[in-house]
This record gives structure tokens, C-alpha cells and sequence, in this order.
């Protein structure tokens, strides 16, 4: 019999089997801990923005976070990814860069630093949290109402499935946020001493939690949207052009259509472009009385401050001005139609977002919304405007400024233009370049969601709740099926437990309590109907979502994909809206990343020499211009 084994290989063959079955067990050992680490040490056989097999479970879950959390906060990305490169690694490097006079490169440093930390703050506080508010008002307003046959709004009512669980995802948001993260912290840590407090205190914050609102507090909060929309919003969209805009934005079923996510990129980005000209005067203002200090010209600091507190006072009057008549608008504010409700922040937020709807449905807002449309990238073009403002503001602030020294002057516009144009080009191209990995990466998600699909399709479905509760409200569904999961879910084994007597009359006492079911007659078989059919159908979900646990969004993921099991036309499309959505949230991570690295870091520092030489040159161009005018003069 052939064999293609070489004489060595056939010799320690048979030499390890010849050895001792304990010896032979540890070389075999051995081997297998030199083939695993030449598996670690192998390059991943495919760049995946989803994580290639070589990474740990934590990595793969922290990068898909950090993805979701640029997609849904891309305003506060920006400020904290610039704070890094921008504020603190640009300017470090551009002081060490050779090529240009010492004076150029710290005004160039210092200018960066500045501008990065301002607008850092601005976009952090004004873009990635006020505005960020506001704007999920509009997406949340934009999911109440359809549009009729007669080209009319339909505002959903308040006991619908689609605006009660919007109710309930909100109610979910408002208590699983950040300031009741610390406040379940502090008082959870009151419990222990020492550092036992400490690390209670650090677990409970970071844990992930999944706050379960009561059917009346979904309840309340879908009266209060639907409420609020007919008074405070719902006249913003009643134009004939807005009707139109509206259809094409509501198009595509299950994604969002290129006109939504141009609408929602346009607005959450705005205050980048609006803020972009404040933030590059603040730093301008800063500018001249911090290079004073750094070169210690005293005389020059003295004049900066004196200079400084005059506009301080002229702004200052113009601001009370200003405060003054937005005061008198607020006094009227029954006769503009508007009703707020809540606290000072709630209302500034939904008056914010009704002034965006107003804006947004605007023939301008519109034609905005439908130019930006047309960019495969809206976030890195608008980025690219916010990026161009800033430049054009510094050329002709700096062109003007009394307090530069002329040659610094042509240094920095020199610097600003250049850098500008090269980074922005260079941006877009590499950008551009890496798109192919997106579109593996989609191919492979796709793969992955067609494989759990396939995974649970066989699995036992219980009978369709919709079947069992068909003649009760929408309220009473969802209260009933809240209640009975939470119970089943409470029930810690690897199987989920059948439920007891004890857990119905539970259930029906928890409900009979809440202001939903007064004068529901709550009957123990409909309980268990509903929690037989939970027992079998629920498996599925937790299932998917095991599955999906290192996947982006995986709890939507789960619930879409749930609903959708055992329906093929219904699975294809959700398994390509997901598809798609993945596609765009790493899309939007990859365009920022390279955007904040090209433009406000790289090209930046490695256009300082350039811009130097360059600088020379214009010089060098201008006296020989000046001289040969003299002569012939």
C-alpha cells in the first residue's frame, strides 16, 4: 500500500507509538500546544468589522458596542475621539515636527488644542446630548402617525401595539440611563463597608440592566406621546410638500428609507456646522493672549485681556438684550400653541424638536434633506462642511487680525488651506478604499443571522398569543404577556420550569392591582393558557438571543428575528433589514474613524514641514516680486 508519508515522518511515527502509553500521551500533548500556538500566532484569514476568530469574546463585544453606541451618539464620538487626537496627540506631535519655524509650529499646536477641547466640549454637551434629546423626540414623533389614502396624518391611538411598545422601549431608556445607573449604585453599595462597598458600588454600575416598566406606566407614557404629538407637533408636518417628503421618508418597510437617514443625519449633525464658526472665534479670541504667555510678551498680554474684557462687556449687554426678548417670546408661549409639560430641561428639549420638525419640513430643510440624501456618506460629509467652515472662518479672521505677526499670519493660512484640501481628499479616498470590508462583513453577519434562523425554525412554537388573547385590548395583551415572562424568566434553571398555581394567583393579583386591568376579569386558564404557550414559544428567543449575544444590537436582533421564525417571505426581509443596518452602523463607524485621523491628526501633522517650505517659497516669491517693482519704479 502507497503511502505519501516521508521516511521521518513515517519513522517518528512509529516511534511514538512504539514509547511508553504515558509518554506517548505527553509528546502527543506537547504537539498539540505547538500546533496551537501556531494557530494564535496566524494572521486572521479575513478583516471582519465584526470581529475575526482570533479575537476573545470581550474584545468582539467591546469593538460591537462601541459601534453602537457611535451609531446612535456620532456627535459624541466625534468630540471624545477628538479630544484624543485632535487635543492631545496633534499638538504634541506638531511641536516636534521639523521643517518650520518654532513660532509657527506653537501657534499651529496651540490653535489645535484650543479649538479641539472647545469644540469638544460644545459637541459633547450641546450635539451629544441636548440636540441628540431632541432629535430622538423627532424619530419617536415620526413613528406615531401614518399617511392616508387621502394624503392626510393618521396619528396612531395611544392603545395601538406600535405606540405602546414605543412607550414601553422609552420608559425602558429613562430608567436603565446613566443617572439611574449611579443612583441604584450608590444604594446598593449603602449595603456593604470598606472595600466591599467599592466594589458593590463598581459592579452594580457597570452591570448591564434591563429595567421591566409596569403595563400603567407604559400606559401613561403612550397617552402622554400621543397627547403631546396632537398639541405640540403634529402641525409640522401637515404641508402638502411635508406630506410627500413624509411618504418617500416612510417607504421602505422595516429600514429606513435614504431620505430619513439623510433627515437624521442632516439635524443631529447641524450643531457641528452651526457651532463650528462659535467654537473656531472662541479659540481665535484665546489664541493671541495664550501665545502672549507662552512667549512672554507682556506688554502684548496686557493689551489681549484689556481687548478681551471690552468684548466680554459689549457681548455681555448684547446677550441681556437677547435674553430679554427670548423672555417676552416665552411669556406668549399659549398664543404660538404650545403646551409643555415636565421639568425646564423636558420642555427646552421638546421645544428644540418641534423647532427642528418645523425647520425639517421646510422647502429648504426638505431640499437639504434630499441634497444630502445623494452622499453615500452623509455623517463624513457633513463632517467635511463643518471642517471647511472652520478654515474659511481662520483664513479671514487671521488675514484681519491686528495682534498677528504678518509672516506668522501667512504661516498659518498657509498651514490651514493645505491642510484642509489634503486632509479632506485624502479622507474621502481611503474612506472610499475600505468599503469592500464593510461589504464582506455584511456578507458574513448575513450568513450568521440565515444560521440561527435555521438553527431554532425546527423548534416547538406554542400557539400564537394573538390566537389565545383576541378578543382584549392591545394593553391587556401586553400586560398579561409582561407579567407572565417576567415570572418565567424569574424561574432560575437551564429549562424554563412549568408554571405553578401559586405563580397564576400571583399574576392575577400583580395585574388586578394596576389601573389597566380594573374591571378585567382575570381568569386563571387564560393565564395559563398564555404561559403554556410562553413556555414553548419563549425558548426560541432566549435561543436567538444566546446566539446573538457578540452580534451589534443582538436584543433587537433577537426580537425581530423571533417574530419572524416560522414565516420564510417575513424571515427574508427581516434577515435583510438587519443586514442593512448592520452595513450602516459600520459604515458610520469606519467614515468618523478615518475622518478624525486623516483630518484632525495625520495629515495635519505631516503637512507642518510642507506647509513650511511652502510658506518659504511664497516668501521667497513676494520679495523678489517687490524688489523687481522698486527697480523699475
Amino acid at each position: 500500500m502507497k503511502t505519501n508519508l516521508t521516511y521521518s515522518q513515517y519513522n517518528n511515527t512509529n516511534n511514538g507509538n512504539l514509547l511508553p502509553h504515558k509518554h506517548r500521551a505527553k509528546i502527543q500533548k506537547q504537539k498539540e500546544q505547538v500546533r496551537e500556538n501556531k494557530e494564535q500566532l496566524r494572521p486572521a484569514r479575513a478583516i471582519s468589522f465584526g470581529g475575526s476568530a482570533s479575537l476573545n469574546k470581550g474584545v468582539k463585544k467591546a469593538f460591537n458596542k462601541t459601534v453602537e453606541f457611535v451609531y446612535e451618539n456620532e456627535a459624541a464620538y466625534n468630540a471624545i475621539y477628538s479630544w484624543i487626537v485632535a487635543g492631545m496627540l496633534k499638538p504634541l506631535f506638531v511641536l516636534n515636527m521639523p521643517g518650520s519655524e518654532e513660532k509657527d509650529k506653537q501657534i499651529v499646536a496651540t490653535k489645535n488644542f484650543l479649538q479641539a477641547f472647545i469644540g469638544g466640549f460644545l459637541g459633547l454637551t450641546i450635539g451629544g446630548g441636548f440636540i441628540k434629546k431632541a432629535i430622538d423626540v423627532v424619530k419617536t414623533n415620526l413613528k406615531l402617525f401614518k399617511i392616508n389614502d387621502k394624503n392626510e396624518i393618521d396619528v396612531f391611538k395611544e392603545d395601538t401595539t406600535k405606540v405602546l411598545e414605543i412607550a414601553k422601549d422609552i420608559v425602558k431608556d429613562e430608567h436603565n440611563s446613566i443617572k439611574d445607573k449611579f443612583k441604584n449604585a450608590s444604594k446598593q453599595a449603602q449595603q456593604e463597608q470598606g472595600l466591599k462597598k467599592v466594589s458593590k458600588y463598581l459592579s452594580t454600575l457597570f452591570k448591564d440592566t434591563d429595567y421591566e416598566p409596569t403595563i400603567d406606566e407604559v400606559s401613561a407614557k403612550a397617552k402622554e406621546l400621543i397627547s403631546n404629538f396632537i398639541k405640540n407637533h403634529q402641525g409640522a408636518f401637515e404641508g402638502e410638500k411635508s406630506i410627500e417628503f413624509l411618504k418617500q421618508m416612510k417607504a421602505d418597510a422595516g429600514n429606513k428609507s435614504t431620505y430619513e437617514d439623510a433627515f437624521e443625519v442632516l439635524w443631529k449633525n447641524s450643531t457641528g456646522a452651526i457651532t463650528a464658526i462659535g467654537k473656531a472665534k472662541i479659540s481665535s479670541l484665546l489664541l493671541p493672549s495664550i501665545m502672549a504667555f507662552l512667549f512672554a510678551k507682556k506688554n502684548a498680554q496686557k493689551e489681549a485681556q484689556e481687548k478681551a474684557k471690552e468684548n466680554i462687556l459689549r457681548n455681555n449687554s448684547s446677550f441681556k438684550a437677547q435674553q430679554e426678548q427670548f423672555q417676552k417670546m416665552m411669556n406668549k408661549n399659549k398664543n404660538l400653541g404650545l403646551s409643555f409639560k415636565g421639568n425646564l430641561l423636558t420642555s427646552a428639549i421638546d421645544g428644540s424638536a418641534r423647532l427642528i420638525e418645523n425647520m425639517g419640513m421646510s422647502n429648504i430643510g426638505i431640499s437639504l434633506a434630499k441634497a444630502l440624501s445623494h452622499a453615500k456618506k452623509p455623517s463624513a460629509r457633513m463632517a467635511d462642511i463643518e471642517s471647511f467652515g472652520i478654515t474659511g472662518y481662520w483664513f479671514q479672521n487671521t488675514a484681519r487680525s491686528k495682534k498677528i505677526d504678518p509672516s506668522q499670519k501667512l504661516g498659518l493660512n498657509v498651514h490651514s488651506v493645505l491642510v484642509t484640501i489634503v486632509s479632506s481628499t485624502a479622507a474621502f479616498i481611503i474612506d472610499w478604499a475600505l468599503d469592500g470590508i464593510i461589504d464582506k462583513s455584511k456578507g458574513k453577519y448575513k450568513e450568521r443571522l440565515e444560521e440561527i434562523a435555521k438553527s431554532v425554525s425546527s423548534m416547538k412554537h406554542g400557539e400564537s398569543l394573538d390566537k389565545i388573547l383576541a378578543n382584549v385590548s392591545e394593553k391587556i395583551k401586553m400586560g398579561i404577556k409582561d407579567e407572565v415572562t417576567r415570572v418565567l424568566d424569574g424561574k432560575k434553571t437551564e429549562e424554563l420550569a412549568k408554571i405553578t398555581q401559586e405563580d397564576i394567583d400571583n399574576i392575577i393579583k400583580n395585574l388586578s392591582a394596576t389601573e389597566t386591568f380594573k374591571g378585567f376579569d382575570l381568569k386563571p386558564e387564560l393565564i395559563k393558557k398564555v404561559a403554556d404557550s410562553l413556555e414553548q414559544s419563549e425558548p426560541i428567543r432566549k435561543q436567538i438571543k444566546q446566539a446573538c449575544a457578540d452580534m451589534i444590537g443582538s436584543e433587537d436582533i433577537a426580537k425581530k428575528l423571533a417574530r419572524s421564525i416560522g414565516d420564510s417571505k417575513a424571515l427574508e426581509t427581516t434577515i435583510e433589514s438587519l443586514t442593512k443596518t448592520y452595513g450602516k452602523k459600520l459604515s458610520k463607524f469606519k467614515s468618523l474613524t478615518i475622518f478624525t485621523l486623516v483630518v484632525r491628526f495625520l495629515v495635519p501633522v505631516l503637512m507642518v514641514p510642507f506647509s513650511g517650505k511652502l510658506k518659504k517659497k511664497i516668501i521667497e516669491w513676494t520679495n523678489k516680486k517687490q524688489t523687481a517693482t522698486a527697480k523699475t519704479a
